[in-house]
C-alpha cells in the first residue's frame, strides 16, 4: 500500500505472487494486481517486474554496500514501462539483539514514460522483527540532481517488509 502524504490524493495497493525461477540468478519475477485511487477515480492495473535479490556487500571501514534495481511494466489508462534503484552505503551506529541503526548515503533513481530523476542524499535506517518477518523503516532526504519528476527535493520514508 502506499500514499501520498501531500499534493493530489492518491492511494494505491497491490496483491501478487512472485518467483525466483532460477536459485542461481538473484532476480525475483512479480505479477501484481493494483488497485489505484487518485483524483480520476479508481483503477485497477495490472503490473510484471523483476527485482533484484542482491546480498547485502560488506565494504571497508565497516561499512556495507546494497544494490537494488527493478523493472517492469504497468498495464491502464496510464500504461508504461518503469524501471527504478537505488544504491546505499551505511554504517550500523547500534545493535541491539535483532534491532539495528544504521546511517550513511544512497543514491536513489526511476524512470517511466515522459518522466524520471535521480537523487543523491543521507539515510538512516531501523531494521527489526514485527513477528516472523523482517523489517526496515528508513528516512532519506533526497536531492533531485537530474530528471523532471517532482517533488524536487524531500524527506522519504519508507517501510519494507519481507514475506
Amino acid at each position: 500500500m502506499s500514499s501520498a502524504i501531500n499534493g493530489p490524493r492518491e492511494r494505491e495497493a497491490a496483491v501478487g505472487v512472485s518467483a525466483r525461477p532460477l536459485a542461481v540468478l538473484p532476480v525475483r519475477l512479480h505479477a501484481e494486481g493494483r488497485v489505484f485511487d487518485g483524483t480520476g477515480g479508481a483503477e485497477i492495473r495490472a503490473a510484471a517486474f523483476a527485482v533484484t535479490e542482491l546480498p547485502v556487500a560488506p565494504l571497508p571501514g565497516g561499512f556495507n554496500g546494497e544494490v537494488y534495481a527493478a523493472a517492469g511494466y504497468v498495464a491502464g489508462d496510464f500504461a508504461t514501462p518503469f524501471v527504478d534503484g537505488q544504491v546505499r552505503v551505511t554504517r550500523t551506529i547500534t545493535q541491539a539483539g535483532s534491532f539495528r541503526l544504521e546511517a550513511g548515503g544512497g543514491s536513489w533513481g526511476g524512470a517511466q514514460r515522459g518522466t524520471g530523476r535521480v537523487d543523491v542524499g543521507p539515510t538512516v535506517a531501523a531494521s527489526f522483527p514485527i513477528g516472523s518477518v523482517n523489517a526496515r523503516l528508513s528516512a532519506d532526504y533526497r536531492i533531485r540532481i537530474a530528471g523532471n519528476a517532482e517533488p524536487a527535493d524531500g524527506p522519504a520514508i519508507t517501510l519494507s517488509a519481507g514475506f
